[in-house]
């Protein structure tokens, strides 16, 4: 059983376009079930019309719909949930552009007991430096089964909030002590308890398979950053600026 952790907002649309790029090229037919936050941020519709979106693509689907929004509070309840022995991490407004096979991904976290977070990588493995790959503009090197993490760059690059497994010992472990008023991603790395739990375990970061056509093509993809551009949104913390975001805003606001 995969546990999918989804933070989702009132783009029942971007969900949909989400939830089926995944299901086709990784999920498919593997036992699955969704647990799944709606914060009432973004669109006028109801947020029991998003939950209805996961539904369609999954057998179990386990919601909370808060009355208010707060990202911080919405990662927190989903790691909570986590019962399975591996998770994924998804938001709302990712695309898978390229096949992971799930088969290999479940043999990585069984010959690596120790395999903390496994990211899928938003950058393609460079031709020119053969046997690396990006991650937050630092290289990892392949390993062979999987692009891995220095030892000293795990609190660093470890955790993200991008599309990822994520070993459900480290999901439960960590989501007590997330502090639900504050950007997750960045307790990652400046919660001394969570960092702490983080540089125990092991971590990396795979890519789709790809040809000769889609060599270039990253495997997944930020579908959302158009959408509030398109929407007048933006990512807020009224104290220190986006990258430690707990809300959205309209930008006239």
């Amino acid at each position: 059983m995969l546990d999918v952790m989804i933070t989702a907002t009132l783009r029942p649309e971007l969900l949909r376009r989400t939830l089926e790029s995944f299901t086709e090229k990784l999920f498919k037919d593997w036992p699955r079930r969704a647990i799944v936050n709606v914060d009432p941020a973004g669109l006028d519709v109801d947020q029991m019309e998003v939950v209805e979106v996961a539904y369609q693509f999954f057998p179990e689907v386990v919601y909370r719909t808060p009355p208010t929004a707060g990202f911080g509070a919405a990662f927190k309840w989903c790691w909570g949930q986590v019962t399975a022995d591996i998770a994924f991490h998804l938001e709302d407004d990712w695309r898978l552009n390229l096949p992971v096979d799930m088969g290999t991904v479940m043999g990585i976290y069984r010959r690596y007991p120790e395999l903390g977070a496994l990211r899928l990588s938003k950058w393609r493995p460079d031709r020119h430096k053969v046997g690396s790959c990006k991650a937050w503009n630092k290289w990892l090197e392949w390993n062979g089964d999987f692009y891995e993490v220095p030892e000293d760059m795990r609190m660093l690059l470890g955790c993200t909030g991008h599309p990822s497994f994520v070993r459900g010992s480290l999901v439960r472990a960590v989501a007590p002590l997330l502090e639900p008023g504050m950007n997750p991603e960045r307790q990652f790395r400046y919660n001394p308890a969570v960092s702490a739990i983080i540089r125990q375990y092991e971590h990396g970061a795979i890519a789709g398979a790809s040809d000769e056509e889609t060599q270039d093509v990253r495997t997944i993809e930020d579908i959302g950053e158009g959408w509030k551009r398109e929407h007048g949104f933006k990512k807020c913390d009224k104290d220190k600026g986006k990258a430690w975001f707990t809300e959205w805003e309209k930008k006239d606001e």
